[in-house]
């Protein structure tokens, strides 16, 4: 997990591919995906805040659905 929280805050949308990849997520269903990147977001630490605000305030679905 530290791998994917260093990736995330250099870049969020590639810490989250690679979660989802070393989960074997990536090809899974919509839903499970998004409970995957949500508790990653709540139960890691690590995670620069600026770069979950960054995530979270993008105007694409899948992070608004991790934001609810």
């Amino acid at each position: 997990m530290y791998k994917a929280a260093s990736k995330f805050n250099l870049k969020p949308k590639k810490g989250v591919e690679y979660l989802l990849e070393i989960n074997g997520a990536k090809d899974a269903e919509y839903e499970e995906r998004v409970d995957i990147i949500a508790k990653f977001i709540k139960t890691t630490p690590a995670l620069d805040k600026t770069a979950i605000g960054d995530y979270l305030g993008e105007d694409i679905q899948i992070n608004k659905d991790v934001l609810k």
